[in-house]
């Protein structure tokens, strides 16, 4: 670059009296002989620097192609991270989860509200059910509590208020009882004998009374004359099915349903073949705008045991009707034309990567291409779910009047449909929350400082893999111990399942010795101490030991690249390649943007043109001739290489701001440049002259010691 083009000094008293010198066409500030020279002469210089007279080819195609990969991958990277921002912000939204959480908590504390067992005067809520007088006592307290039809004070209630929970929460006509039944049978499975005793068994019943030895037939109350017909009823979809069982339907007047509930307990309305209940009602709030479906579930295993399980799901009132609804469907739309561009750039990758590679299977060989096709089948499941719920007929149809709000057909809304594709459309939105965390985690690989965590995962996951089937195999063991040991004794180890949830409690330092001990005393030292020896002293130990042997190799990596080509990107700030990578984005804007915005500072002390300095395309496109025509370019004469790209239609000056971009300049005395080059590899010759320097004392000093010894031969003492 001639002098004449703009000479503007690189040290900080000159700049500071010169100010900004103007950038010609071809992207420099300073001029790169005189900014050299200078930056020789100051004391605060980092790195080396050499004549402008050598370039390093091969150096400056890896740093430019890295420089390409991070780009690339940082674009990919803000385009997932504004589809996933607007994603989750959408499902937030929809599941508002304050409003929800603190409607259906107001309603639970007040439907586990206790009553007094009038056999021990304890006192008692639905939780605590274990036999079937204390469900009836239950449900006789239930009613009460549920209808309300008078004030704290006596008055009553007008009738378009009644059955108001908590002074917000009216009841949307009545409640009901579901029962699910098991057939009896005979006891051929023990020995006969016993059948003696007691010939009346039953079969089980799984996944709330719906699988098993299911029994349909009608069956009749103990006064002999009332029947109970099995029934199926609409849930709104198809895609949930039927609701079936013995169904109960009750009024909205307390004293007619006491009454029934009355009778039915005289009937035995819950018997020997009862294995499910279920009572549930829907309230609603107007002035969240929300149906809260409530269900109070109770499974009767055969063991005789007692397992009573609280339900609730919030149901939105309506689906779009106020401004924020609307403001809502406008994310759900983005979100799915978000997820179309994301389905059709991976399809184009596909179908690249098949092509390239004469494989049709090449994209599914990388795993976060695998991951990507994982969380694209999620994002379907989870338009068919929201599809599915914007299709279900609970809402559709219902009969308001000042008393209740009931279906088509009289009964009370049935949203136990709705309230499941609910309870899985939320559960699938979790699991595709945390792909996206994963996904996001392996895009930090733009920055070395933020790939930390990745980087160590990466490099320890081999040995932590493997170790894992150690402690698989140490979990399970003690599992099956803790199962046989305690089983009998504690509900924490009656299952594999609840034994495996629990021996990982033990792991995770919440295990409770004395309540082992309490169970059996002799078994829990045999068990508990053992376990925290070997689970907790040992095996975590060595699992910490393998995740810190992986840091260091992470730190160890980031210590050579910090010595490599590549230290530039090593020490770059993860806000400085943003606000890089931001201006590159709105170069448009460069005529409004500060003088300083528009300055790239180089290693080598030159400053150039961020918007006029060649770019990574520009810089591959003309470099690639030295690799295609297998020339060393590792120490190549600046002046043999603007011959080379003189039929390229480039400058002189612009092939020179390329070197000065990327750090290109070569000692022609020194080492020539190797990709791969680490610390070792650089270290590696000295060692090698070193060795070969001692080996060569060595070899004098013996022929020095044969010498002597045949002086000391000839000339004896």
């Amino acid at each position: 670059m001639a002098p004449s083009e703009g000479k503007a000094s690189t040290k900080k008293s000159e700049k500071s009296k010169a100010g900004h010198s103007r950038s010609d066409k071809q992207g420099v500030f300073t001029g790169p002989s005189e900014a050299k020279q200078e930056v020789q002469d100051e004391d605060d210089t980092e790195g080396d620097v050499y004549p402008r007279t050598h370039v390093c080819v091969p150096k400056v195609l890896a740093v430019v192609r890295k420089h390409q990969q991070i780009n690339r991958l940082t674009g990919s990277f803000f385009r997932y991270l504004t589809f996933i921002a607007v994603y989750i912000a959408v499902v937030t939204v929809q599941r508002d989860a304050e409003v929800t959480q603190s409607t259906q908590t107001a309603i639970k504390n007040y439907m586990m509200a206790g009553w007094r067992d009038p056999d021990n005067l304890t006192i008692k809520n639905f939780m605590d059910v274990r036999t079937v007088p204390e469900f009836w006592d239950f449900l006789s307290n239930f009613n009460g509590n549920l209808m309300q039809q008078s004030y704290a004070d006596g008055e009553a209630i007008a009738p378009q208020f009644s059955n108001t929970l908590l002074q917000h929460n009216r009841l949307t006509g009545n409640y009901r009882l579901l029962q699910r039944r098991v057939k009896g049978k005979e006891c051929t499975f023990w020995e006969t004998k016993y059948s003696l005793f007691f010939p009346r068994c039953y079969g089980r019943a799984y996944i709330e009374g719906l699988i098993g030895d299911v029994d349909m037939e009608e069956f009749v109350g103990s006064d002999g004359v009332t029947k109970y017909k099995y029934e199926e009823r609409d849930q709104g979809s198809e895609l949930v099915g039927k609701d079936h069982g013995f169904f109960i339907d009750f009024g909205v007047d307390s004293a007619a349903n006491a009454a029934a509930i009355a009778d039915l307990r005289s009937n035995r309305w819950i018997n020997e073949g009862t294995s499910w209940v279920r009572a549930d009602f829907v309230v609603y709030n107007s002035n969240v705008g929300l149906f809260v479906a409530v269900m109070m579930k109770i499974e009767f295993d055969p063991s005789g045991v007692t397992i009573p399980e609280y339900y609730t799901e919030a149901i939105a009132s309506t689906t779009y009707s106020t401004w924020t609804d609307f403001i809502r469907l406008a994310g759900e739309i983005l979100t799915v034309v978000f997820f179309l561009f994301y389905l059709i750039a991976n399809a184009h990758r596909a179908i690249a990567a098949a092509r390239e590679a004469e494989d049709v299977w090449a994209y599914f060989k990388d795993m976060d291409n695998n991951l990507v096709v994982l969380q694209l089948l999620f994002f379907v499941v989870i338009f068919a779910l929201m599809g599915a719920m914007l299709q279900n007929g609970s809402r559709q149809g219902l009969q308001v009047s000042t008393e209740s709000i009931l279906t088509a057909t009289g009964k009370p809304p049935n949203f136990s449909g709705l309230a499941l594709l609910s309870q899985i459309y939320f559960i699938v939105n979790g699991l595709n929350v945390f792909i996206a965390l994963i996904k996001t985690m392996g895009f930090m690989r733009i920055n070395a400082n933020l790939s930390q965590l990745t980087d160590t995962i990466a490099l320890m996951a081999s040995d932590l893999l493997q170790f894992a089937m150690v402690l698989a195999v140490l979990v399970l063991a003690f599992m099956l111990m803790a199962h046989s040991m305690f089983g009998t004794s504690l509900r924490n180890f009656s299952n594999i399942t609840d034994a495996a949830v629990s021996t990982i409690e033990f792991l995770m330092g919440n295990g409770d010795f004395f309540a082992l001990s309490e169970a059996d005393p002799i078994a829990a030292p045999i068990f508990y101490f053992p376990f925290v020896f070997v689970m907790i002293f040992v095996v975590l130990n060595i699992t910490i030991a393998i995740i810190m042997d992986g840091y260091e190799r992470m730190r160890d990596n980031r210590e050579q690249m910090k010595t490599s080509h590549l230290k530039a990107l090593a020490e770059k700030p993860f806000f400085t390649q943003v606000r890089e990578y931001l201006l590159d984005l709105f170069s448009f804007a460069q005529a409004v943007m500060p003088q300083e915005w528009k300055e790239i500072k180089t290693e080598s002390g030159v400053t150039l043109d961020r918007f006029a300095a060649p770019k990574a395309d520009e810089v591959v496109s003309l470099l690639v001739c030295i690799e295609e025509d297998d020339i060393d370019g590792s120490c190549l004469p600046i002046e043999v290489l603007k011959k080379k790209l003189g039929n390229f239609q480039t400058t002189e000056e612009r092939i020179e701001a390329i070197f000065d971009r990327f750090d290109g300049w070569t000692d022609p005395n020194k080492n020539n440049f190797s990709g791969d080059e680490t610390v070792s590899d650089r270290v590696a010759p000295n060692i090698t002259q070193l060795r070969d320097s001692v080996l060569q004392v060595l070899k004098e000093q013996a022929l020095l010691e044969s010498k002597v010894a045949v002086l000391l031969k000839a000339f004896p003492a």
